[in-house]
């Protein structure tokens, strides 16, 4: 019986991928709480591609806390977690290649 043992490359980029995959879910999931706290409020933020990039979608939530100023203790939290998901240093590199 053989037994094959993968090798390390390829257990490095599955764990990539898997990193992005869990970092693209959380900051999808950030930005569903902030629509359903907003939506407690009476505020309706439209989801999906049609409803802009992050700056439209982050204005619209600035103009939405104008509105409602006590929203900023339940929403910022969110907000600021879903940025230091977003910045630039927390990009998982691409997978390396094996050969």
């Amino acid at each position: 019986m053989k037994v094959r043992v993968k090798p390390w490359c390829d257990l490095r980029r599955w764990a990539l991928l898997r990193a992005r995959a869990t970092l693209v879910r959380t900051v999808i999931d950030l930005g569903k709480a902030i629509r359903s706290a907003l939506r407690l409020f009476g505020f309706n933020m439209a989801a999906g591609p049609g409803s802009g990039e992050a700056r439209v979608f982050e204005r619209r939530f600035e103009q939405h806390l104008a509105e409602q100023p006590g929203l900023v203790s339940v929403v910022m939290p969110l907000l600021v977690a879903r940025h230091a998901h977003k910045s630039p240093g927390m990009k998982v590199p691409s997978a390396p290649k094996c050969g």
